[in-house]
């Protein structure tokens, strides 16, 4: 469908615009005519303008035969004057656009359905006229075609089914066995088109299991061609996989690595993924691509299998995946014909194996295949076979081949044939392929499919963990940088190789580690690069022995091979499969196994005998410093790799070389003789062999790099930091750490322990240690053995030397530095002039204990102290240092001398801290190789201890080193700190000490405390100078906050002055105190709380000193308060709304109290109270009537009430309320002024310990004749003098807490005090109404015994507001003696509320 625009004014225009316009719609209308397409008319208008004319839509419709409803207008354009991004502007453009767009889809939806339904009928007509189901490749046409049309009319699921008939029936197309190479082609390349129609269908439509189905069934069925093909399409079928791997790791891989870590099964799922072990697999034996066993029909005759499709799949998931994919759509599709639709796919929880980065792993492993069939036809070719299986011809000329008119084909220029192409027959097909496989598949080709593999996984991060993406990419390194050894471009080879050492170390991959290792030789040997070969031998030596079962010279051969590399035998569990399996099970029969598989994958890479030849050789390089780097010595040449890759007869048997063939291929290594044979002298002059190892983490080095500006990639970080590290942490093992505890304050201890991993003893002529503190860089030399109690610090080596230690250009001859360096048997030689008994290691001869250096199956040595770190043991080292200033001591560096002309120098800052918790806690470079023979069972002592913890020290008996019958004890060694390397230097010498004098009696509340700090200054200490003082409130008890704690401090030195600290830290300056005196540091506590509280002095000098003082605080008074209003006097007042308060006493507004406050003495000591002042709280509604201070002054003015223990003060308050208070509230507070008496205040009295030094001070003066006085050594006068800075106290006493209430009536009950029986007397109630309202009441004369009553005993009243009353009643006494009067109920009902009077007491005489 063709669309064609004109704008509004060219349609309403004149004649010539007319024309022009009616022109154009003709051209278009021709073009889509002979096409067969129609024609739509969209006439662009500005928004707002209406319909079209319909004159003029009617004359384009005749003109151009057009239905009048092909012709519509189209508003996109905004009206003269608005805004272009107004949104209702931009709502109207959508909605025509959106319009226009359904109407195109709807005319193609009738034509592409027009099309169908012809070719639908005439595929019909064609099966009548068969009488049956079409061929294949007619009903693949057919669907194809129908397929495509469903898509144009974006009817999705039509297209995906009618794509299955055809990819079924693609599948359905016989092709020989063996198939004929150009039909395999074919089918192939159509195969592939419908496979990605497939794909990308089924990921649009959000179906990724079905994509993942596709997948899998296609590589399934095209990865096991059926029969066998020849070399060359071989080759170039390879080449297919590889390009259909990439296109799924593009289209597929995408959206499966995109998919959370767990996906859920559906329901009736048939297929099952197995996922395997992490990838990081070795980057030489690859897998069955996704699942495909390749092996059966993919190799090529006459030559060996290629190694890249031996192994099983490592990277998790392929096998068990495409297994199922294979057994159930592939069958599906292999059996239809005409109707073909694919059953459905099955679902799988795991999607591994279609990951991009396992799909692209798998292509990088085809296209290696693919180099190596190249390799192959282009070597047989080389020695006169026809390794393409054409014959024998000649090379095919491929100028004149050129792609034929279908999918797949390949026609050959011929002048004489009919268009001037005729077809290719199969010879000369297979000699075109032979020819371009030969001329295109080069290293170079396998190098870019592997560098696009690299680009996408590089911002991958994995699905199995954080370190799967990583672990992938170093693989695929390993495999690029075999690619580039093959090209001879060995600095890249080296440079990928080194990425690829480095993450299998890091991971603790130790197979793929060994084989990148063997690659890495190679490449050093082959650059001369003697110090990298060297070190890759040893590394490569402890690796290989330590996966085997037993040691080398009870597994191996004697020494007459050397390694070979040797492709493993199909079928076989991958090495890695075992290090990533199910946990290692207790059995001890499986444990076995294990280990012999182990031990015959390392076999499969390296020899052992010629790895241990090797290490021996490098061994005698680093003590000569003479290397002869030679081609052989660990795997075959160049050519024989290719030998044993072209012939299956030459290969290696997978149990590993024999005697016989290794003898017979390689060379033997220099320096690889057997025991006893003298070595050959070699020639040259020797060099220095220097090794810099520091911990590299990647992550942050890239963080730095940036923070720096550094753009440099990863790669080159990764690469100039391998320049220093070699893999020497894999050789010999390292821990470290200080002591946890210094033999004194001037020296420290710290001990080095290493582990040689080597199966062969490694020289070490001394050991050198980089300290560096404030001062700057100092180096010492540390000697095997546990330090003596009596060693003296080691001195330090010269600046110079030390400083040239840690260059590679430093010459040991020039520098004379074995004239500094003290011998292994130093301490050996110390204890014998001693008179000790020799001792190895601080453990005496005869004591064969954990951890002690001695041989694997012997006693220990009796002799000195050998200068070989032996095989498989911890050799411990130690040094005593004296530290030069204050601040952090720290370990830099360990400095390995191996000999005149070798050195390794650790960074030990560079390592990350050591875990104490791990197996070996404080080593610092790693988990330890297990040492031969440990696979199957325990493993050794020295293996399985604590790097320190195998220390230990015979106790001797009497002073003397005793054996174990002569009653010596074995105790622990040192205490060492694993992995501290950094060691704080806080004082140098003796430390002061810090003592606290306490008060001489009890701390009241509110007092201020005495305290003396007293440092004092031991006589053989330094001087101390510059030191300081804090002080810190600590632990509280009894309800005691840090907050109420005041600390008064005589700061002198500071502020001159005395510093109030309020729970905070104060540090104030000391004078310099000399060697032998002491300075006293006077402060008082005071607490607003009763309770414990700990004061704390910490002296900084820049060590810490704590003393510790706990001060109790008492209450030094007891109070009790009472109040009392007037006597016979009552209060009727309005009832409460709210309940009654605890502890609240309640008050009549305008009634008169008395309150009795009583302070009593708790404490046995004597007070002085000089004045009491009540604080009355703001709204505590009452007023006080007179002052207390009175009542104290009256014996005198200046004068003071004396208060003992158990003496007891009373206060008189008269107070009345003047308002209202609907709320308990405090009436305030009672202040109490006092201190103790003059010539009783409290004081310090002086610690125990200054005072023996102080004796100590006056016998020495005396001895002398110096009568020097303590304050005369302090420098100032006696401090228990000195008063405290405010001798006065002030005590808050908490008054009660009260309510005031209104008051609606007083009654007052009046009577006399003695009465005779028998005569009448008058009781009388008066009444006095304060309110505003008349009061009505109801009195009640209550009965009483031994009275009667004359008058009415309940009468009612009315008092008037502000006006009083009375009530009179007449009693007579029945009987004498001493009675109550009767009492008087008053009720007033309107305000609810009633009143009972109190009774009083009467005497009644008789008659």
């Amino acid at each position: 469908m063709a669309v064609a625009l004109v704008e509004r004014h060219a349609l309403e225009g004149d004649p010539t615009t007319w024309n022009r316009m009616m022109y154009g719609l003709k051209l278009i209308a021709d073009a889509a005519g002979q096409r067969g397409a129609g024609v739509l008319v969209a006439v662009v208008q500005q928004q707002g303008l209406g319909d079209l004319p319909p004159d003029r839509v009617q004359a384009v419709a005749h003109n151009l035969s057009l239905d009048r409803r092909l012709i519509l207008a189209l508003p996109i354009l905004p009206p003269t004057g608005a805004l272009p991004d107004d949104p209702a502007i931009r709502h109207v453009r959508d909605g025509a656009l959106a319009r226009l767009g359904k109407l195109v889809l709807e005319l193609c939806t009738a034509y592409y359905t027009r099309l169908a339904r012809h070719v639908t009928e005439k595929a019909a007509a064609r099966r009548n006229a068969l009488g049956g189901p079409l061929p294949p490749e007619l009903a693949a046409r057919t669907a194809f075609k129908l397929a495509v049309y469903a898509e144009f009319r974006q009817d999705w699921a039509t297209a995906v089914a009618h794509y299955r008939e055809a990819y079924a029936a693609i599948l359905a197309l016989q092709v020989g066995t063996p198939p004929r190479p150009q039909r395999w082609t074919e089918v192939c390349a159509v195969a592939e088109l419908v496979h990605l129609k497939l794909i990308m269908l089924a990921v649009h439509q959000g179906r990724l299991e079905d994509a993942v189905a596709q997948v899998r069934a296609h590589l399934a069925y095209f990865g096991k061609p059926p029969g066998m093909l020849a070399p060359a399409s071989q080759a170039s079928h390879l080449g297919y996989l590889v390009r259909q791997h990439q296109v799924a790791a593009q289209e597929v891989g995408t959206h499966v690595d995109a998919l959370p870590p767990y996906v859920p099964t559906p329901a009736g799922g048939g297929g099952t993924t197995t996922g395997g072990g992490p990838a990081g697999a070795g980057f030489t034996g690859s897998s069955t691509v996704s699942g495909l066993n390749v092996n059966a029909n993919v190799s090529l005759p006459g030559t060996a299998t290629p190694a890249g499709l031996q192994q099983p799949q490592l990277t998790g998931g392929g096998g068990g995946a495409v297994a199922g994919a294979t057994g159930t759509t592939t069958a599906g599709l292999t059996g239809q014909t005409g109707t073909g639709a694919l059953p459905p796919p099955a679902s799988s929880s795991s999607l591994k194996d279609c990951s991009r980065a396992h799909l692209l792993m798998a292509a990088a492993r085809l296209a290696v295949a693919r180099r190596q069939a190249a390799d192959t036809m282009r070597a047989s070719r080389a020695g006169g076979g026809a390794a393409g299986g054409a014959g024998g011809g000649p090379m095919l000329d491929t100028a004149p081949v050129r792609r034929g008119q279908y999918i797949g084909q390949l026609v050959l220029r011929n002048e004489a044939a009919q268009g001037g192409y005729s077809p290719l027959s199969d010879h000369d097909y297979l000699l075109f392929l032979e020819s371009e496989e030969s001329r295109l598949v080069t290293p170079a080709l396998v190098i870019d499919v592997m560098s696009s593999a690299l680009l996408l996984l590089k911002d991958s991060t994995g699905k199995s963990g954080p370190g799967s993406a990583d672990r992938l990419r170093s693989q695929l390194g390993g495999m690029m940088a075999t690619e580039h050894i093959q090209a001879n471009n060995l600095s890249a080879a080296r440079k990928l190789l080194l990425q690829v050492c480095h993450q299998y170390r890091r991971e603790g991959w130790l197979l793929p580690l060994l084989q990148a290792l063997v690659s890495l030789r190679e490449v050093a040997q082959r650059l001369r690069l003697p110090a990298e070969h060297l070190c890759y031998s040893l590394e490569i030596a402890a690796l290989a022995t330590q996966l085997q079962p037993l040691p080398p010279s009870a597994q191996q051969p004697p020494l007459a091979a050397a390694a070979v590399m040797t492709p493993p035998r199909p079928r076989t569990q991958h090495p890695i499969a075992l290090l990533t399996g199910a946990a290692p099970t207790r059995d001890a029969g499986v444990g076995g196994a294990a280990a012999a598989a182990l031990a015959s994958c390392s076999n499969r890479i390296v020899d052992t005998t010629a790895a241990v030849a090797a290490c021996r050789s490098a061994v005698q390089t680093l003590v000569t410093g003479i290397s002869e780097i030679k081609q052989g010595i660990m795997k075959a040449s160049a050519s024989g790799v290719a030998t044993a890759q072209s012939s299956p007869e030459a290969a290696t048997p997978a149990g590993g070389p024999s005697p016989e063939t290794s003898a017979s291929q390689l060379q033997l290594p220099a320096g690889g003789l057997a025991q006893g044979q003298t070595p050959a002298v070699s020639t040259g002059l020797p060099r220095h062999f220097h090794y810099t190892v520091e911990h590299l983490d990647l992550r942050k080095a890239q963080q730095r790099a940036r923070e720096a500006g550094d753009t440099r990639p990863v790669a080159e970080i990764m690469h100039k930091h391998t320049q220093h590290d070699y893999g020497w942490c894999r050789c010999v093992a390292l821990a470290a750490g200080f002591t946890y505890g210094r033999p004194d304050m001037d020296t420290a201890d710290f001990y080095l322990a290493l582990y040689n991993q080597l199966p062969l003893p490694l020289p070490l002529k001394g050991v050198v240690l980089h300290f560096a503190d404030d001062q700057g860089d100092m180096w010492v030399q540390a000697l095997p053995g546990v330090l003596p109690p009596d060693e003296q610090p080691a001195p330090p080596l010269p600046q110079h030397i030390g400083s040239a230690l840690d260059s590679a250009t430093h010459s040991f001859h020039h520098l004379h530095l074995n004239s500094h360096l003290r011998p292994h048997s130093a301490r050996l030689q110390d204890s014998k002039e001693a008179g000790e008994r020799p001792a190895e290691d601080g453990v005496p001869v005869g004591d064969r204990l954990p951890g002690q250096v001695h041989q694997a199956d012997g006693p220990p040595s009796t002799s000195s102290p050998s200068p070989h770190l032996p095989p498989h043991r911890w050799t411990h080292f130690s040094v005593r240092l004296a530290p030069r200033c204050l601040g952090s001591l720290r370990a830099e560096r360990a400095i390995l001398l191996l000999s005149d002309h070798a050195t390794v120098v650790f960074k030990l800052a560079s390592f990350p801290p050591a875990n104490a918790a791990a197996p070996q806690p404080g080593v610092l470079t790693g988990p330890l190789l297990v040492p031969p023979g440990s696979a199957g069972g325990g493993a050794s002592v020295d293996h399985a201890a604590a790097p320190f913890r195998s220390i230990r020290v015979t106790a001797p008996a009497g002073g003397v080193a005793a054996g174990p019958g002569a009653g010596g004890a074995v105790s622990g060694g040192p205490a060492v700190s694993p992995g501290q390397l950094s060691l704080t230097v806080a004082h140098l010498g003796p430390l002061p000490r810090l003592t606290y004098g306490l008060p001489a009696g009890l701390a009241l509340l509110g007092e201020h405390a005495p305290l003396l700090a007293v440092l004092t200054v031991p006589p053989g200490g330094r001087q101390l100078s510059g030191a300081s003082m804090e002080f810190v409130i600590g632990r509280t008890t009894g309800g005691l906050q840090p907050g109420d704690i005041v600390l008064v401090v005589d700061d002198t030195e500071g502020t001159k002055g005395l510093m109030a600290l309020n729970n905070e830290r104060y540090r104030i300056p000391l004078p310099p105190v000399e060697p032998g005196t002491s300075h006293t540091v006077r402060l008082w506590a005071r607490s607003a709380a009763a309770g414990t509280a700990a004061v704390a002095a910490v002296l900084l000098c820049p060590a810490q000193v704590t003393a510790t003082a706990t001060l109790t605080f008492d209450e030094p008074f007891e109070f009790k308060c009472k109040m009392a209003s007037e006597v016979g006097v009552h209060t009727l007042s309005l009832p409460r709304l709210s309940a009654r308060e605890l502890g609240v006493t309640a008050l009549t507004i305008g009634q008169p109290v008395m309150v009795t406050a009583m302070i009593r003495a708790l404490q046995p000591a004597t007070l002085e109270v000089a004045g009491a002042q009540v604080m009355l709280e703001p709204g505590a509604a009452i007023k006080l009537v007179a002052d207390p201070n009175q009542q104290l002054s009256a014996q005198g003015p200046g004068t003071c009430s004396r208060l003992a223990r158990g003496d007891v003060l009373t206060l008189l308050l008269p107070i009345c309320p003047t308002e209202l208070l609907d709320h308990g509230r405090s009436m305030g507070r009672l202040n109490l002024r006092w201190r103790r008496p003059a010539g009783q205040a409290l004081r310090p009295a002086m610690p125990q310990l200054h005072q023996q030094h102080q004796q100590q001070q006056q016998a020495a003066g005396q001895g002398k004749g110096e009568g020097a006085a303590v304050g005369e050594v302090e420098g100032g006068a006696d401090p228990l003098a000195e008063p405290c800075p405010d001798p006065w106290v002030t005590t808050v006493l908490e008054l009660p807490r009260i309510t005031v209430a209104e008051s609606l009536l007083t009654a007052r009950t009046l009577g006399p005090s003695q009465v005779t029986a028998g005569i009448p007397f008058t009781y009388s109630l008066q009444l006095q109404n304060f309110g505003s309202t008349p009061l009505e009441l109801m009195i009640s004369l209550m009965d009483a015994p031994g009275f009667s009553c004359a008058n009415e005993r309940s009468p009612s009243l009315a008092v008037p507001p502000r006006e009083r009353s009375s009530v009179a009643w007449s009693l007579t006494a029945t009987a004498p003696g001493h009675t109550m009067l009767p009492s008087v109920r008053l009720l007033a009902p309107r305000h609810n509320c009633a009143l009972t009077t109190q009774n009083q007491h009467v005497y009644v005489q008789p008659l």
